[in-house]
């Protein structure tokens, strides 16, 4: 195979090449975009999770706080219930301090209590709206997962087709060539260039009379500069000389 066959099925596979990689592009940024979404609503979760667990701990706190409440209550009860019994003026003042004491640390859990009480309403009256717009956003967010997910499955279903039909493509090619390609078309964007002007199109490296007339028999070659596949298309230098007067 030489001359215009050869490249222009380069070419060919030049296509499939750079749809699969959009196709790759175009996948990956649906991954990272369903990577953001779940992010998202793991941290909804957690932010709600959060303040039904301190809702929890608070209950908890209060329970622990009356029962120590109703400990001080007892023991205020049982100490009046034997002051009148005591005899002596000492005895009667220090089981009065002690009742005392009862009193004020009954008075001050029992403050601790309407305060936990107060942030425990506080919590509770704002979680049924925070579960209900939490459930939204996590709803939403997953439709969006969902969305992108039939994004990568249609990328992949056309990939699959090209590459396919890419392999037919690549039967025309010589192994030579073809595996030249094969190591090139990951170095550079545009792994085959026309000749512009006697030119590389890519890097503008100026190309000796002799390379243009092997290029022109054999249908591509190197360049000697960046490497890239040169073709000779006589249609495009006929429309680039047009184009220049």
């Amino acid at each position: 195979m030489v001359g215009k066959s050869l490249w222009q099925n380069l070419k060919v596979l030049v296509d499939f090449d750079k749809q699969i990689l959009n196709l790759d592009k175009e996948a990956e940024t649906s991954q990272k975009a369903i990577a953001d979404f779940s992010l998202q609503i793991s941290k909804i979760k957690h932010a709600l999770e959060d303040k039904k667990s301190v809702s929890v701990q608070l209950k908890k706190q209060i329970d622990s706080l009356e029962k120590q409440s109703k400990i001080f209550e007892e023991e205020e009860k049982h100490k009046k219930a034997i002051l009148d019994k005591i005899k002596t003026q000492q005895e009667y003042k220090s089981l009065e301090n002690e009742i005392n004491f009862a009193r004020r640390e009954k008075m001050n859990i029992e403050n601790q209590i309407t305060e936990y009480w107060y942030k425990l309403e506080s919590i509770q009256n704002g979680l049924d709206t925070d579960e209900t717009n939490s459930t939204k956003k996590i709803n939403l967010l997953t439709q969006d997962i969902q969305v992108r997910e039939e994004v990568i499955k249609t990328c992949l279903d056309k990939k699959e087709a090209l590459i396919e039909t890419r392999q037919h493509a690549a039967k025309n090619i010589p192994a030579e060539w073809l595996n030249r390609y094969e190591r090139m078309k990951y170095s550079v964007e545009d792994p085959i260039v026309a000749v512009n002007n006697n030119c590389c199109g890519a890097c503008y490296y100026a190309i000796l009379r002799q390379d243009v007339i092997k290029i022109k028999q054999a249908g591509v070659l190197p360049c000697r500069n960046c490497y890239r596949f040169l073709y000779y298309n006589d249609e495009e230098q006929k429309d680039l000389q047009s184009a220049q007067f």
